[in-house]
């Protein structure tokens, strides 16, 4: 990808603008590669937030919770099972409605 910089003076040396059209030439491709890495990371949110099995693989065995359990000779140990596959999609689906972004228009069940 070429700087800002680059991509004025290719426009200048081929008479595509003038001095005058520089610093508003510059901003505005300052914004579309702000709009493009913003879209960029907008698909990356989606794509993470979005069951499939590319996030199962991800997801699947990264989050446990811990709880107290007894044997039976009364001793305490901590049991951590891993949360399941359903629960990290309604967690998801949560976080999309929260930020009101819906993937395709349809909320991940």
């Amino acid at each position: 990808m070429k700087t800002v910089k680059e991509c004025i003076k290719y426009l200048f040396d081929n008479h595509y603008i003038n001095d005058r059209q520089t610093p508003t030439i510059s901003a505005t491709l300052t914004h579309l590669r702000r709009l493009s890495a913003l879209e960029a990371e907008n698909k990356r949110m989606r794509e993470a937030l979005t069951p499939s099995d590319g996030t199962r693989a991800a997801y699947i065995g990264e989050f446990q919770f811990a709880f107290p359990a007894f044997d039976g000779e009364g001793n305490d140990h901590e049991y951590t099972p891993n949360v399941s596959w359903t629960t990290i999609k309604q967690i998801m689906a949560r976080i999309l409605n929260r930020s009101a972004l819906s993937v395709g228009g349809v909320e991940p069940t």
